[in-house]
């Protein structure tokens, strides 16, 4: 006991980290009888600590440079866990997070040369990393924590003292305060609220084309191009085009239709309308309406979309003082959902139908079911069709004459597509959103449903309808529920400040990859969490994006522009072209977009369909890239290629055919013989296998006998789950 209080105390001092009293120390305070003798014991033990002095020396232990990372992690683990310890480092100057981060890169430094007491024993080194594995008793734990600390601001000085700094940059709390001109304007806030096709839009658009001069942001990039076309061709008003990809610029234009994520909060106006405002919850794209609605310097700003945005937009609001008008509006014509089931394998589909589907499988496979089955014209639209494409199969279906009669699409068409649809028949209500599978919400099917029976089109009302009894129940009640209220919106701070975060981190000599950076302002980034305003949203996609730079000897910076492109990380070929532009860049040479003409060839299967979709995604990023680092890139070529594979695009979409699935049931007809032959199969097998343990054989023959038809939902799903299975 004696000898453990003395190495404790010492290894307390050595680390300057008070952690507590020895073990003897608080032995002899609860042994002594009188409160005068344990006010002695306590002096004596607080001397015993505070009096031994130990000087630093570096020696050598190998053990720590071949298990750098795996000490790490165990210290991380066991030590920083604790919370005394985290307040032992706090009041060393150190705070936890970054402690977190430079601990890795101290134990390599410990591997070369470990400090430690000369008044210890030359194999303390030693010791400590066996009870690393064995566990850490709290004396280790202030070993350990010692060497950290001491080693952590002796050799990562830098790091340390820029943490402030860093805190500083990833201090989200008071988003409202960084948009001084917005804040200037005394804006006029009018929010319009409805349903889809509710005419919230046009009565926004109505006011910005009348205005001297204005923005359009959009949520999607195909929905910026029709509000350009339409501001000039309809209304004769000059304007301006800006995306990630595309400018288009006219003489004297005061206008512009713009994605959001790139609109321009510098320049004032005197309308900016703000679409969707619902997406400001959105757990990836969410920050860029909070940034326009907070920082739009603009005289009206008009904000279209759910009423579920209400109530967080005038809590917003009510941070920056400015005042809320509200304009309600009906839906103009009747949505009507259909309560019986179709059938699965489509067949009693009319002209104006439009069915959802999630993949880009079920989609291709519904679309050849239809055309084989039935007299039918088929238009295909998803998201990862080029523009181009997508409007061109939107022209062919709303064509009366000589065009397509059905529509098979994903939930892209929710926004920003007049479609003629009559009937929305929903094929699934799940769908993949990234991260998992999951059910749609009402808000989204809301959104789908309503595309249906459109005002003005050619369908005086509009259905809903699914093709199963559990997806009818779904949307009836979505449709019948009020809208759930967005309690907080998404947020990350202006690029410059992210970038000025890359930059501040890159001058420490910590050496940290970009994912790494990401996860670091993840854990220093702080919202109002008492008011509970704003989250953070994810970061998934640029760490997907850092991750293909591993290596590629690009600085943050540039990487951080990387991170920020339009790519689709899933397709063939997009990984590999990310990694030799960067590559490329960070040698400071030319940047060649890799593709060829005649490279590839018009789709006859799926995987020909990815592989020209991400040749298209390729040219995007290449073009997108050449907007920012114009030394090294050049795009006259990628937009050669791009127009040649968009034709290749359109040209699969309209004559690919792919044999339906055997079992998929959300989306297409289901092969009942062979299932019926393998159920009876398995049957046969499970009696012969049990035939010696189960004496009733009733059941066995039973099932036999009993068609496969007679209890439908039984066993349709239990032979649909047995395939997946196999």
């Amino acid at each position: 006991g004696r000898y453990r209080g003395r190495q404790t105390a010492a290894m307390t001092a050595a680390g300057r980290c008070w952690l507590g009293w020895g073990r003897a120390g608080w032995a002899g305070v609860r042994g002594a009888k009188s409160k005068a003798a344990q006010r002695a014991a306590k002096k004596k033990s607080a001397q015993q600590v505070t009096s031994y002095k130990v000087e630093f020396n570096p020696v050598e232990v190998p053990w720590l440079a071949d298990s750098a990372q795996v000490s790490a992690d165990a210290f991380l683990q066991t030590v920083l866990s604790d919370s005394r310890y985290a307040m032992a480092a706090r009041r060393e100057g150190v705070q936890l997070d970054m402690l977190k981060s430079v601990a890795p890169a101290v134990f390599e430094k410990l591997g070369r040369g470990i400090t430690r007491s000369d008044k210890f024993e030359t194999q303390e080194g030693i010791k400590l990393n066996k009870t690393f594995r064995r566990g850490l008793s709290d004396v280790h734990k202030a070993t350990a924590l010692a060497h950290v600390v001491i080693h952590a601001k002796r050799h990562f000085a830098d790091a340390l003292a820029n943490e402030d700094s860093l805190k500083k940059l990833a201090d989200l709390r008071q988003p409202h305060t960084w948009f001084a001109k917005a804040r200037q304007k005394g804006r006029r806030v009018i929010m319009h609220l409805g349903p889809t096709n509710s005419g919230k839009t046009h009565a926004a658009i109505e006011a910005l084309r009348k205005a001297p001069s204005g923005a359009y942001c959009s949520p999607l990039r195909m929905l910026a191009w029709e509000i350009y076309d339409k501001l000039q061709r309809v209304w004769n008003v000059p304007c301006n085009l800006k995306t990630g990809q595309e400018r288009g610029t006219n003489e004297g234009a005061r206008h512009c239709s713009t994605t959001i994520e790139i609109a321009d909060l510098y320049k004032p106006i005197d309308v900016a309308v703000i679409d969707e405002i619902q997406l400001i919850g959105d757990d990836f794209r969410g920050w860029a309406w909070t940034r326009a609605l907070l920082g739009m310097p603009a005289a009206e700003i008009h904000l279209c979309g759910d009423p579920s945005a209400e109530t967080i937009v005038r809590r917003l609001l009510a941070k920056t003082g400015e005042k809320l008008e509200v304009r309600e509006y009906k839906r103009l014509q009747p949505l009507m959902p259909v309560s019986t089931p179709l059938p699965r394998n489509f067949g009693r589909l009319r002209r104006g139908d439009c069915i959802i589907a999630f993949t880009r499988r079920q989609l291709y496979e519904i679309k050849s079911e239809i055309e084989s089955q039935q007299n039918l014209k088929v238009s295909v639209v998803y998201g990862g069709l080029p523009p181009e494409v997508r409007r061109q199969q939107a022209e062919l279906f709303n064509r009366q004459d000589g065009g397509t009669d059905v529509l098979v699409a994903t939930d892209s068409i929710g926004m920003g597509m007049n479609l003629q649809i009559g009937r929305i028949i929903f094929s699934s209500t799940s769908k993949f959103d990234g991260n998992m599978q999951r059910e749609l919400t009402p808000s989204e099917i809301r959104q789908i449903a309503g595309r249906a029976g459109r005002y003005g089109s050619v369908h005086s009302s509009g259905e809903v309808a699914t093709v199963s009894r559990e997806d009818a129940d779904l949307v009836l009640a979505a449709l019948s529920s009020e809208p759930s209220e967005i309690r907080r919106a998404g947020i990350l701070p202006e690029p410059s400040k992210l970038n000025a975060f890359a930059s501040l981190r890159a001058e420490t000599p910590v050496e940290a990859s970009l994912g790494g950076l990401l996860e670091l302002f993840e854990d220093l980034a702080r919202t109002d969490e008492t008011q509970g305003l704003y989250f953070v949203c994810s970061l998934t996609h640029m760490k997907v994006v850092a991750e293909m730079l591993t290596g590629s000897g690009l600085d943050l910076a540039r990487q951080y522009t990387f991170c920020m492109a339009p790519i689709r990380a899933e397709l063939p070929l997009v990984p590999e072209a990310m990694s030799a532009f960067a590559q490329m860049l960070a040698e400071e040479k030319d940047v060649p977009l890799g593709l060829d003409e005649g490279e590839l060839n018009s789709p006859s299967s799926l995987e020909d369909m990815q592989k020209v979709e991400g040749a298209i995604t390729i040219c995007d990023t290449y073009i997108w890239l050449s907007k920012r680092f114009s030394n090294f890139f050049e795009a006259v070529k990628a937009h050669k290629l791009r127009r040649e594979f968009t034709g290749l695009a359109s040209h699969g979409v309209q004559g690919l055919r792919v044999a339906t699935s055997e079992i998929d049931p959300k989306s297409r007809a289901y092969d009942w013989s062979a299932a019926e032959e393998r159920r009876r199969t398995r049957i046969a097998n499970n009696f012969e296998h049990d035939r010696s343990q189960d004496d009733d054989d009733s059941d066995i023959f039973r099932q036999l006998d009993e068609p496969i038809g007679m209890n439908w939902e039984r066993k349709y799903l239990n032979d649909f789950w047995y395939d997946v299975a196999e």
